[in-house]
């Protein structure tokens, strides 16, 4: 899923693969997203497409992107999406415009990765009313692999709009897939 978080991690991918993605939060399906990501490596890096729809008739996201992800040695990468992004209300109509964001993770040691990603890197606006523009977002990240079994990953997202909060999170293998 680097397609939909940093699509640095696209110049990682070696075997073409494709998945879909299903949420459903607090169990309403009018906040339900549904998702397509496909990528293909290629001799000279990955692409990648991306779909996802949120929402239900009242309102509702589209998201179609289309990626490239390239690795530089085995130390860096780095990718960008072209995304065009469609929002639909009964109140307001419906409004799309283009979007794009970018990427790169660097691997500086064994078992350490460090990313940085920004979405709508050109403060692209939505609708006039009010100036009204997707949001930017920049995210800074840390996976650090303690062994097989453990890692601890660290990101802090900032809207420009916003203050910046901080997600953290450890994971522990029990078993093996």
């Amino acid at each position: 899923w680097s397609i939909q978080n940093n699509q640095a991690g696209l110049g990682l991918v070696k075997n073409m693969n494709a998945g879909i993605y299903y949420q459903n939060q607090f169990m309403l399906k009018e906040l339900g997203t549904k998702a397509f990501a496909s990528a293909v490596p290629t001799q000279h890096g990955t692409f990648g497409i991306f779909i996802s729809n949120f929402g239900y008739s009242l309102y509702s996201q589209n998201k179609y992107g289309l990626a490239f992800g390239k690795s530089f040695g085995e130390k860096i990468s780095a990718g960008v999406m072209m995304d065009y992004i469609e929002t639909a209300s009964t109140d307001y109509g419906k409004k799309s415009t283009f979007v794009a964001e970018a990427g790169i993770q660097a691997k500086p040691m064994k078992n350490l990765i460090l990313g940085v990603h920004i979405f709508n890197l050109t403060r692209t606006k939505l609708a006039d009313y009010n100036d009204e523009r997707l949001p930017t977002i920049m995210r800074l990240g840390a996976n650090y692999k303690f062994s097989e079994k453990v890692f601890i990953a660290l990101e802090t997202e900032k809207d420009i709009d916003k203050r910046a909060i901080v997600k953290a999170g450890l994971e522990y293998q029990l078993i093996k897939e």
